[in-house]
């Protein structure tokens, strides 16, 4: 068994007489298991793994390792080999964060949340500054995404609402009340988009930008061979420009595969070949793309 779980897997059945001569026929060497014995026979039978249907396929994650274990459970159960190469890191701004108190924190009367990274760096924040989720008592809480939902309910936090189209024109949709008495707050990244606040100003609301925290690439990059045929998964524009701009990608045909348009148009900047769009903004909706 030649690079056993991984894509480039091969399997050779013979005797003594002749495994030799047939693992130099298909040029195989180290890393590989001999198997000796009656188990040996076995060896169709117990072939479940070819008979997935990403059996074969390397799908490379650039989110960091915190979030992508759900990558790495759902394209391993259908039999892709995973590599997770992170090619982003967020970083609290230490001025910003020190705004957080409650005399700037008590006149907002929303808050909008539009990816978990902005969950789990704000919580963090909040706690770091001796407060703690208690501070956004009486406040509506908005949420784009499954997976900033769920951050959100790990903290206690059930969002009062949750946007149906997963990007920020969908929370939009979803305040269908007047927001001309509406104090709105958004905890984003410095690169943020503005569109979401420039819908609710034109609303009526009045709204803070709260860019806490920067993406970055990573100081230190895992070193991971990019090949042709590679499904890479770009699940933000961060991480889109921050691969094509490192020396990890040197031109190889891979299969780019991403969250959103607006993650997709941010590809196109870098590579004019197809680009897949999952239908959701969701790791489903990029399994069934995929699939």
């Amino acid at each position: 068994i030649y690079r056993g779980t991984t894509a480039q897997q091969q399997s050779i059945v013979g005797q003594l007489c002749n495994i030799e001569e047939k693992r130099d026929q298909l040029e195989l060497g180290p890393p590989s298991i001999l198997v000796v014995g009656h188990v040996a026979k076995l060896a169709d039978t117990l072939d479940w793994r070819s008979q997935l249907p990403l059996s074969g396929k390397r799908v490379i994650s650039l989110r960091s390792l915190g979030q992508s274990q759900q990558i790495i459970d759902q394209f391993s159960d259908l039999g892709a080999e995973v590599i997770t190469l992170p090619m982003i890191e967020c970083i609290p701004i230490s001025k910003m964060v020190d705004q957080l108190k409650s005399n700037w924190l008590n006149p907002f009367t929303m808050i909008i949340f539009t990816s978990a990274n902005a969950v789990n760096l704000f919580m963090a924040s909040l706690v770091e500054k001796g407060l703690d989720v208690r501070q956004l008592s009486g406040k509506k809480i908005l949420s784009i995404g499954p997976s900033t939902t769920q951050s959100l309910q790990s903290f206690g936090i059930r969002a009062d609402k949750v946007a149906e189209t997963y990007v920020q024109e969908g929370i939009l949709d979803c305040l269908n009340h007047p927001l001309d008495k509406e104090n709105i707050l958004i905890p984003t990244s410095t690169g943020a988009r503005n569109d979401l606040a420039n819908g609710l100003q034109k609303r009526g609301s009045a709204v803070s930008i709260f860019r806490f925290y920067e993406t970055r690439l990573p100081k230190t990059i895992k070193k991971v061979a990019i090949r042709d045929h590679d499904v890479v998964l770009f699940t933000s524009s961060s991480t889109a420009r921050h691969f094509f701009q490192s020396d990890v990608y040197q031109g190889e045909d891979i299969v780019s595969v991403c969250l959103s348009d607006v993650t997709a148009k941010t590809v196109r900047q870098f590579r004019r070949r197809r680009v897949h769009v999952s239908d959701t903004a969701t790791i489903e909706g990029l399994v069934k793309q995929i699939l």
